[in-house]
């Protein structure tokens, strides 16, 4: 969902599982991980094509929506180190060159065609995968 209000578009992804997750930094969003913050990444990949599209600035944020009336929840996305002061991400401006530049060498890895492909290690992400009858799993 994107709407405007004032001077920012809020894009709220909903989200009906799950828990909010607070990535220390922008890598960790990269970083291939049973815990990576996958939802995260996915809303953040919305912000970075919104933020170039219009003047306002873009607010991500993950709406759980079974933690929603919780009067103490917030769908601001949050990043930060553990034990530290986390900071809202409430202009996406602030990370988008970092997430671009980290996104470019992502793409660059996966079309590099002197990169060989490999099936993943973890065999639990083939539990729902559309293609495991091809590679056999």
């Amino acid at each position: 969902r994107m709407d405007a209000k004032d001077t920012t578009l809020r894009i709220v992804d909903y989200k009906t599982g799950g828990s909010p997750k607070t990535p220390a930094n922008i890598e960790q969003l990269f970083t291939p991980s049973e815990t990576r913050p996958n939802y995260i990444f996915q809303t953040f990949l919305y912000a970075a094509i919104m933020n170039r599209q219009q003047s306002l600035k873009v607010a991500p944020s993950l709406l759980y929506i079974h933690r929603a009336a919780s009067e103490s929840y917030s769908p601001v996305i949050e990043m930060g180190e553990p034990r530290q002061p986390k900071i809202p991400v409430n202009n996406f401006a602030f990370f988008e060159d970092e997430f671009r530049e980290r996104l470019q060498r992502l793409l660059k890895e996966i079309f590099d065609e002197n990169e060989p492909f490999t099936q993943t290690e973890d065999t639990k992400k083939c539990a729902y995968c559309d293609f495991k009858a091809i590679c056999k799993r």
